[in-house]
């Protein structure tokens, strides 16, 4: 086979995968090639010699069956003027190539995806949708791919990340999923934020993978107020105190003299509040979804906790802040909205950023008919309404 064979017969292979014929199984065309119109085809027959190769190879193909031709009518020279695809042949060129069809990796990838074991509820959801989206689109979504061995170990990470309920390294995940410590962040990382981007769009991206417990180094909670462990008080830092994440997890308890327990999801408001913060409140930065560390954290908090002790947080007022909140109100089931109302976005509406993409209102509409977000639909109805949403910075220095 030569160059003139493949080029051929997979330029017609991608017409046919981006045809109705291949979406819909009907067209009321052939799938064809055009030479005159081709500049590959063209640049082969500058010459005698390349053109007589470009003719031997059309021979080739004909002689298989997978392909036909006409000719330019009245021409001397009766140049090739079509080359139609033997749609009759499909198993036969994808053989003849080597090729693995668009169908057969749309099922390979199918079958993956419904076979992947994701015990995350929302990765889950995403992931039943790209199923679905495959036969809808008949195409393979990004970041996905026709490399089975490439999708196969995107899907191994987040089945990994979706159980992971404690702290990993990302070179020690990478060694216990593929035997190599680099192997992750050189074929797989960016494939993998990419989808935990679309679960979580508001989470910046170097955070995606922290979020669900995979580090690069080890996770550092930053919090303010009375707090003990047994072995350190924390509470005469009240500028700021920092543990590791390593010694949360080793945590079995924790004593705290707090009335009030707020978590912050923004670093610019947290340093703003602990500025200002009360003698009995303990402040705890957040960082936009709880990692395991932190959810551990926050347990100990809680349980550690009086049965007059509130607690509240104080977030962005947007879509990803009020996943935010009900992704801590699942470790604090008491967990009350801070500033996160209706009246805060009518005070502070000259702030207020223009929500421009059609899709994010369909995101904050369909939230509306979810009742874990009831606590938030008076506010949602009026981002819809209005088309704006508000992020907690601009609070800093107007708000108390």
């Amino acid at each position: 086979m030569s160059a003139d064979d493949r080029y051929i017969l997979n330029k017609l292979l991608d017409k046919y995968e981006a045809s109705s014929l291949f979406k819909k199984g009907r067209s009321g065309r052939r799938i064809m090639i055009r030479c005159a119109d081709d500049k590959e085809i063209n640049a082969s027959l500058e010459t005698l010699e390349s053109a007589e190769d470009f003719y031997k190879g059309v021979e080739r193909l004909e002689k298989s069956g997978l392909i036909s031709y006409d000719k330019e009518k009245y021409q001397l020279n009766a140049l090739i003027e079509h080359i139609y695809l033997n749609t009759e042949a499909l198993d036969t060129a994808y053989a003849y190539l080597g090729r693995t069809s668009l169908a057969a990796s749309m099922n390979m990838l199918s079958e993956l995806l419904d076979n992947a074991r994701i015990e995350d509820k929302e990765m889950a959801a995403y992931l039943k949708a790209l199923r679905n989206n495959i036969k809808a689109d008949c195409k393979i979504p990004a970041p996905f791919c026709e490399d089975e061995e490439q999708d196969e170990a995107i899907v191994k990470v987040l089945e990994f990340v979706s159980a992971s309920s404690g702290e990993t390294l990302e070179r020690v995940m990478s060694i216990r999923l593929f035997n190599d410590s680099k192997y992750f962040e050189r074929n797989v990382k960016n494939a993998v934020v990419s989808i935990l981007g679309k679960i979580r769009p508001d989470v910046p991206a170097d955070s995606l993978l922290s979020s669900y417990g995979v580090l690069r180094y080890p996770e550092i909670v930053e919090f303010t107020g009375r707090f003990k462990t047994p072995s350190v008080d924390y509470s005469p830092l009240v500028n700021g105190a920092y543990i590791n994440s390593k010694d949360i997890f080793e945590l079995e308890r924790a004593d705290i003299d707090a009335s009030t327990v707020i978590t912050i999801e923004n670093k610019a408001n947290y340093i703003d509040y602990v500025s200002r913060r009360k003698p009995f409140e303990l402040i705890i930065f957040s960082a936009g979804f709880p990692s395991p560390a932190l959810r551990h954290f926050l347990k100990l908090i809680y349980e550690s906790s009086g049965s007059r002790t509130e607690f509240f947080h104080f977030g962005d007022l947007d879509a990803g802040g009020f996943k935010i909140f009900n992704s801590i109100r699942s470790v604090i089931p008491s967990l009350k909205p801070l500033n996160m109302d209706e009246a805060t976005l009518l005070k502070h509406s000259a702030y207020a950023v223009r929500i421009e993409r059609s899709d994010y209102i369909l995101l904050l509409e369909s939230l509306l008919n979810d009742e874990d977000y009831s606590v938030f639909h008076q506010v949602i109805r009026l981002m819809v309404e209005r088309k704006i949403k508000l992020e907690q910075e601009a609070l800093i220095g107007i708000l108390y």
